[in-house]
């Protein structure tokens, strides 16, 4: 896989949503470690140039796959390539013997955002919700308040200071 066009289309997906972009060294291990070790399956999408517009990593253990990371362009969106991608991420699922696929979180109370798109793609390839839970576990409260309190301490500090 071409991880440079992969890095290139993972800038762009986090521009058009405002999210923080993952280090290099992030995707690299993806790539080069559990890639080689088969124990991730990346398939890309390409357009009738032969320029990659979508990616998707897939962590395969056992039985198991978990829809891991994604970097798509604004045409793959357009176009429904990241459609495609799951579908044949499913057939080779299914070719190696995989039994479960973990798509992660989904929001289907949500109208109209981000989230709810990301649901309806989730549920459009015949996934069954399951309850989420998400916590916390905090086994030092008070040593976890103070440092909560030294962060929006530091944060006040940081954007007073910026506005001098």
């Amino acid at each position: 896989m071409d991880l440079p066009a992969y890095l290139q289309l993972h800038a762009e997906n986090c521009r058009r949503n405002g999210l923080p972009q993952k280090p290099p060294e992030y995707f690299k291990s993806i790539f080069e470690t559990f890639g080689q070790q088969a124990m991730a399956l990346i398939l890309a999408a390409i357009d009738a140039t032969g320029s990659p517009i979508a990616f998707h990593a897939f962590a395969i253990y056992k039985r198991a796959a978990l829809y891991w990371t994604v970097a798509s362009s604004q045409q793959a969106l357009l176009c429904g390539a990241n459609d495609l991608v799951q579908w044949e991420a499913l057939r080779q699922f299914r070719a190696r013997g995989v039994d479960f696929y973990e798509t992660g979180e989904a929001f289907p109370a949500l109208h109209d955002s981000k989230l709810k798109r990301i649901s309806d793609f989730k549920k459009g390839f015949g996934g069954r919700l399951h309850p989420y839970f998400r916590g916390t576990i905090i086994t030092r409260p008070i040593l976890s308040a103070g440092l909560d309190l030294a962060r929006a301490l530091r944060a006040a500090y940081t954007a007073n200071s910026d506005e001098h």
